[in-house]
């Protein structure tokens, strides 16, 4: 459905504005679009104040994973069922005018964000043709490994304990119970020395399933959710080269949806993410703070998960997004809006209010033009 709206649309209108949701997916699909259009003489605009769907009701608008008050001008472009909005984005875009490798391999890092790619056969949608043509052309490799951010840099033991998606209750977050899991199992090994490729041969596989049963005997969280997670720490990692310089993909995923999170104003930054200097930027960020992040959400997630709490994240966040992309496929099953408490304020973004089911025209009116949207007493 989303590539027919997109075909349509950009025959029809040449000038026009993209509002996205603040989801990574719809941020990276906005900026391919900008990039790519403008390159080609359209002129395209990027806006994330939701009042202008209400305002301008006659502009010509493509909002991406948002809802129109206006049909007749504003086009909406959602994800496949199998497919991210940026895969479909860059499988169009490839088709008319030819894209550049970085926005190829940007639309892989929305597949794993979105996590598209569980499960034996991997991806799916239009992100399986587009990795295909990425490892055909070696700019991508790929291997079965673990599904932890950065564990080949840093190591198995602190790569699950910053790992956020999935979040598992009890280790995440939590150095010291990584390190006496990864004890238990290592025969004798130590800690510190550990990598996922002593879990991935022939005579790893009894320490592959010790780790297994000790999350599925040790984790407390509903059943559904133990299995889930551990089903999602296991799969195909993704790496690229960047200036000599190895990019885990999964954890460029994490790293933009950390960073998304950490001011208001830094959904709009990741536009710049078509420049592969602004993607390690952003990296470098993430690392400064991911370890401390996951350290603040490890005992107040769960709250959120299993009942639908605000997350009290002292100050350190100013968004909400990252709360509601760590509960991932998990999310559907929790009622209420992902929120974070600041202060004596509790902040939730309009993606989540969406989600949740109010009302499309309540929530472009109620939220400010980042997208954020304080809620009082269930109301915004």
């Amino acid at each position: 459905m989303g590539r027919e709206v997109l075909i349509n649309f950009i025959q029809r209108e040449k000038s026009f504005r993209i509002i996205p949701s603040s989801d990574v997916d719809s941020l990276l699909a906005s900026a391919i679009l900008l990039k790519n259009l403008s390159q080609h003489g359209y002129d395209v605009k990027v806006s994330f104040d939701l009042k202008r769907i209400i305002d301008e009701p006659r502009e010509p608008a493509l909002l991406v994973n948002l809802k129109p008050v206006n049909p007749s001008t504003q086009a909406v472009l959602e994800p496949a069922r199998d497919s991210s909005v940026t895969g479909t984005v860059v499988s169009v875009l490839d088709e008319y005018f030819g894209v550049d490798k970085w926005d190829k391999i940007l639309a892989v890092v929305a597949g794993v964000y979105k996590a598209l790619d569980t499960g034996r056969d991997g991806f799916k949608g239009v992100e399986r043709n587009i990795l295909n043509n990425l490892l055909e052309s070696g700019e991508i490799s790929s291997e079965l490994s673990f599904r932890l951010w950065g564990h080949r840099r840093i190591g198995l033991s602190k790569s699950l304990t910053r790992t956020l998606t999935p979040f598992i209750p009890g280790y995440t977050g939590a150095g010291d119970r990584v390190e006496e899991l990864l004890r238990k199992i290592s025969k004798g090994r130590p800690v510190e020395k550990l990598q996922a490729t002593d879990f991935f041969t022939e005579s790893g596989k009894q320490m592959l399933r010790d780790l297994v049963e000790a999350l599925q005997n040790t984790v407390k969280a509903p059943q559904d959710y133990v299995k889930n997670a551990i089903l999602r720490i296991i799969g195909f990692e993704y790496s690229t080269s960047v200036d000599t310089r190895r990019i885990d993909l999964l954890e460029l995923a994490g790293a933009l949806m950390v960073y998304a999170s950490l001011e208001a104003e830094n959904p709009l930054k990741i536009l710049g993410a078509t420049l592969q200097s602004v993607a390690t930027q952003i990296l470098a960020i993430y690392e400064e703070v991911v370890d401390e992040l996951a350290a603040i959400l490890a005992s107040s997630i769960p709250r959120y998960l299993f009942e639908g709490e605000p997350v009290d994240v002292e100050d350190y966040l100013e968004r909400a997004d990252i709360i509601a992309d760590v509960a991932g496929w998990y999310l559907p099953q929790v009622k209420t809006p992902a929120s974070i408490i600041r202060g004596d304020r509790v902040y939730t973004v309009a993606r989540e209010l969406l989600r949740v089911g109010w009302d499309p025209r309540k929530v472009y009116e109620s939220c400010d033009d980042k997208q954020l949207c304080v809620i009082q007493g269930g109301a915004v």
